[in-house]
């Protein structure tokens, strides 16, 4: 599937995302560590046992007929904890919700050459899965598409657009967004 046919983002309208966040938050202080233990990056969490104590959060999914099937948060405290990357296939379409300290970054998405990325060598990440291996791509390989500061809306994105993001100013850490995938993976929402 050519990936490079749907944008690179979609905000999604979310009546009411402060307490979604903040249910987001409770769950992270109150059901696992992660608030505490200096955990860093990607960060799987139990999604069904979230959705149980997030009935505003199930709402949402429901409204918008998708079937969540993993959840995770990315925590950062700084530019270069998330480097630019591509989020391995199958899954294209994520929905991202902005949990606290979203002010003071940037989300970026940029092109590439088709060239460019068949020559890209991949690696295995963290989770065993095999992925395109960005960092040895001169700057210039890259053209800024799409940007958005200071997180505060829900989106759909497309996670097979290179992409990063970078802290712009001081700013309250850390930085917490939860990102979900789903059995019905909404590539629609990013056509």
């Amino acid at each position: 599937m050519n990936t490079n046919i749907f944008k690179p983002y979609l905000e999604l309208k979310c009546d009411n995302l402060e307490v979604i966040s903040a249910n987001i938050y409770k769950f992270l202080q109150t059901e696992t560590e992660l608030t505490t233990n200096g955990a860093l990056g990607w960060q799987f969490i139990d999604c069904k046992k979230l959705l149980k104590m997030n009935t505003e959060l199930l709402k949402f999914f429901i409204g918008h007929k998708l079937a969540p099937k993993d959840a995770a948060v990315v925590i950062l405290t700084e530019t270069g904890q998330l480097p630019l990357h591509m989020d391995e296939l199958p899954v294209t379409a994520k929905i991202n919700m902005p949990v606290i300290n979203t002010s003071g970054w940037v989300n970026q998405w940029y092109s590439i050459s088709e060239d460019d990325l068949i020559d890209c060598p991949t690696v295995i990440n963290r989770f065993g899965n095999s992925v395109e291996d960005l960092t040895n791509l001169p700057a210039e390989a890259f053209t800024l598409i799409a940007e958005i500061h200071n997180l505060d809306k829900v989106i759909a994105f497309n996670s097979r657009i290179p992409h990063v993001v970078n802290k712009t100013t001081a700013t309250i850490t850390p930085r917490i967004i939860a990102t979900f995938t789903f059995h019905n993976e909404p590539l629609e929402l990013l056509k």
